[in-house]
């Protein structure tokens, strides 16, 4: 069983909703992706300007721009871009203090903020695709657990994308972005993720440069 193929698959379901929704607000404009790479914004479609901020070479820039940078500190000038984007990142970069530092530079940086992350309290974690595994105390989640008990490691034999996350619950994300709006995705009628979004969103001249 290729258990990637399925994790995508299952995964591509809930993004297309998502570029729909991000696409019906932001026809174009300049965009900073906060831990981005190439893949999503190849399924997005042209028509925007894309940085991708990233703390590692690594990351598939494709035909993008890539800024290697702390995404906590944020190496661009405030209002520098129509949008702050980011998609189940802000879960993987540290305790809530890092977090905190995250949703602060989003804000900054961005005429408008996008910010998607699982929610916590769904009952499968979508890193591990193992129920309740992320509902243990942050303190006791180790990658040593994860290896062991996440069915995602079983089939597929990989540690690092079974690292511990802080996931969030709504409330967290509303402390976190107190000038977005909280939109809910839905799996089987389940809360299954976030979206922080600036009230202010639909007023972005899209398919415009910034001036």
């Amino acid at each position: 069983m290729d258990i990637h193929a399925f994790y995508h698959l299952v995964g591509k379901r809930y993004r297309k909703g998502r570029i729909a929704r991000f696409k019906s607000l932001f026809r174009g404009g300049t965009v900073v992706d906060f831990g981005g790479s190439a893949w999503l914004w190849d399924q997005i479609g042209d028509g925007y300007e894309v940085i991708l901020l990233n703390n590692f070479r690594g990351t598939n820039a494709g035909k993008y721009q890539m800024v290697v940078g702390d995404a906590c500190r944020a190496p661009f000038a405030s209002r520098c871009c129509d949008i702050a984007f980011s998609n189940s990142v802000i879960e993987h970069v540290g305790d809530w203090e890092a977090q905190s530092s995250f949703a602060v530079e989003m804000q900054r940086v961005g005429r408008v903020v996008f910010c998607q992350t699982p929610n916590r309290w769904f009952p499968i974690d979508p890193h591990s695709l193992t129920p309740f595994l992320h509902w243990l105390p942050q303190k006791l989640q180790s990658r040593r657990l994860f290896r062991t008990f996440g069915i995602r490691f079983w089939f597929a034999h990989t540690r690092e994308e079974l690292e511990p996350a802080q996931m969030l619950s709504k409330r967290k994300m509303q402390r976190l972005f107190p000038g977005c709006q909280i939109i809910t995705e839905y799996s089987f009628g389940l809360p299954k993720s976030f979206i922080a979004l600036s009230h202010s969103a639909t007023s972005v001249i899209v398919g415009e440069k910034s001036r």
